[in-house]
């Protein structure tokens, strides 16, 4: 039985302990959250933030930044100096029968210490690794870019389906409204039979073109999905995001050629071949013999004719190069650097050779743009709904008004092809340019 001072006890202690849990609370660990996926339709839109999403989602990207991480452990580790040794010794120690009973033999022992003093060789190593570590962040920095160039055409592929998807819906409830009218004058006898026919005709290739674009659509899409790990919901404006999709500066464009070597992945081969220089000073300087220096201290404890029992020692060990001087490994660096410069030159011609097509290119199609948005096409748009119009008051019959309408959604899909067109062209040329690892925001590496 507990009594009754027990249990006042026991209503303070459990009082004591609600005021302390009310004036500490205790908060479980909050899990971090995950990262938010922005709208697909901003990224398509904004070099910078589609460059934000791919260095912070693609394993890729990840890879390339472990490597630097690995670079600048490297380039700490060239800049340390070589351990020192240290070096413990006895002596005098008898193992047999001595010789003379009345000579009391001791132990003598030594302690010391060695260091190597290298010459003319840690600072080709330094340069070297930080050679490296800046060509890995160059390196970086081109990945990015091409990953951010692929992830924005995953999306441009997405928005130029849809855009065909609408144009193809639009003139397939067009194709099926004149069909309707079709059968209304046909039930009155005012259109013959093969007209009648022609439409619905039209109407089901229409019907499957349209399946065989959403198939194309949903694929797109799947892929986009999987490529940039969200959503590629851009399927509402599709044509307004393509327009604006990519945007090359025209100064940038002008600028190219002359800012050649300033691009990432040229940066990237020009520094490795400047790395494979400083191992060929590296290897060059194994002539140079890098001295030992030792310090010791012994204590001889022999008494017969020891005189001085504690005595220092200071000593210099020379390796000798009489053989390996480094002259092999610095020739095949030098090699090395010259595959890594020619490597350049060869990536800078085919840059600028590609950027040069890209552009003519893209001033073609700009100009065929202009021209079918400005005047083929309102022209196209009057003609069929003129036909249309005629075709409904019967002045026109099924041919007349088939072609006027075929006419029309050829040139729409066309445009919505050249726009794609465009896209594709601005979006390989600011892979090019290196734009997309420029826009990206300032992280760490």
């Amino acid at each position: 039985m507990r009594t009754a001072a027990q249990l006042r006890i026991d209503i303070v202690t459990a009082r004591l302990l609600a005021a302390l849990a009310a004036a500490f609370p205790l908060h479980a660990p909050t899990p971090a959250r995950a990262t938010e996926a922005p709208p697909a339709a901003g990224l398509l839109a904004d070099p910078a933030a589609l460059a934000g999403w791919i260095e912070r989602t693609d394993p890729a990207i990840a890879a390339a930044a472990a490597r630097i991480d690995a670079a600048r452990a490297d380039h700490r580790q060239a800049g340390l100096w070589p351990n020192p040794e240290l070096d413990l010794g006895a002596g005098n120690v008898a193992i047999g029968q001595k010789e003379r009973q009345d000579v009391d033999l001791a132990a003598a022992w030594s302690v010391g210490l060695s260091q190597t003093v290298e010459l003319g060789k840690r600072g080709p190593r330094t340069e070297a690794a930080r050679l490296r570590l800046a060509a890995a962040q160059e390196a970086y920095r081109a990945l990015l870019g091409t990953a951010v160039a692929e992830a924005r055409a995953a999306l441009g592929e997405v928005a130029w389906r849809a855009a065909r998807q609408q144009v193809l819906e639009e003139s397939l409830a067009l194709a099926e409204e004149a069909a309707a009218v079709g059968a209304s004058r046909r039930r009155y006898g005012e259109a013959s039979g093969a007209d009648l026919a022609r439409l619905e005709l039209d109407t089901l290739r229409l019907r499957s073109e349209v399946e065989r674009n959403r198939a194309a659509l949903q694929a797109a899409r799947a892929a986009c999905d999987a490529r940039l790990a969200l959503p590629c919901a851009v399927e509402e404006d599709g044509a307004g995001l393509l327009r604006q999709a990519a945007p090359l500066p025209e100064q940038q464009a002008q600028e190219a050629e002359a800012q050649l070597d300033a691009r990432p992945h040229l940066r990237a081969l020009t520094l490795e071949a400047r790395a494979a220089e400083a191992d060929a000073t590296l290897a060059a300087r194994r002539a140079l013999p890098d001295p030992a220096v030792r310090l010791g201290y012994e204590h001889d404890r022999f008494r017969l004719s020891n005189d001085d029992p504690y005595t220092l020692q200071l000593g210099v060990v020379l390796p000798l190069p009489l053989f390996d001087r480094g002259t092999h490994e610095a020739a095949a660096a030098r090699a090395r650097a010259r595959e890594l410069e020619a490597l350049r030159r060869a990536n800078a011609r085919d840059a600028a050779q590609e950027q040069a097509g890209l552009l003519r290119r893209l001033q073609a199609v700009e100009e065929t743009l202009g021209l079918l948005e400005s005047e083929a096409l309102p022209r196209s748009d009057a003609i069929e709904r003129a036909a249309q119009l005629a075709y409904e008051q019967g002045e026109y019959g099924a041919t007349e008004l088939l072609l006027a309408q075929r006419e029309r959604l050829e040139l729409r899909l066309e445009l919505a092809d050249l726009s794609f067109e465009r896209f594709a062209l601005r979006n390989e040329l600011r892979r090019n340019l290196g734009l997309d690892a420029a826009a990206a925001p300032t992280s760490e590496r």
